[in-house]
């Protein structure tokens, strides 16, 4: 009975998909960001790496720099609005990116701690935004929400 058990457990286990863990894009990548656009920045909710089936889907603010032609048009037709954009990461993702998930409007992250009440990590300024330089942007004819 135990070796029936066995083979049909390891045959279970062999036929499921492995998961592997998303990459994590890195300085100098190419990505394609979904999210709410605001002024000049990003509110993402997806990060994908382009010809990867791994996508981020940590939320993160994301600073928009590049052809400033180019950035104005997209604020003037999309501001508030949904956008894919496509361009290089110029800096590193904060540290714990990675590790967390968004379910609704919040964020739950395992194993970090939050800043302490007067701490200087607190402050919003303090905290490191990633930054994109932007090739190229596609509208998503959906409002963002608040």
């Amino acid at each position: 009975m135990f070796p029936l058990f066995l083979a049909a457990a390891l045959t279970l286990g062999a036929a499921m998909p492995q998961e592997s863990p998303a990459k994590v894009p890195q300085k100098g990548d190419s990505v394609i960001i979904k999210g709410c656009l605001r002024g000049s920045s990003l509110e993402a909710t997806e990060t994908a790496i382009p010809n990867s089936d791994a996508t981020m889907t940590t939320a993160l603010v994301y600073r928009l720099t590049g052809d400033k032609g180019l950035l104005k048009k997209m604020r003037q037709e999309h501001d508030g609005s949904v956008v894919e954009v496509s361009g290089i990461l110029k800096s590193s993702l904060p540290t714990g990116a990675e590790r967390g998930t968004t379910i609704g409007n919040t964020r739950v992250r395992i194993g970090v701690g939050g800043p302490g009440v007067g701490s200087p990590v607190q402050s919003e300024a303090n905290r490191s935004i990633p930054v994109v330089q932007v090739k190229s942007y596609e509208g998503v004819p959906v409002k963002c929400g608040g």
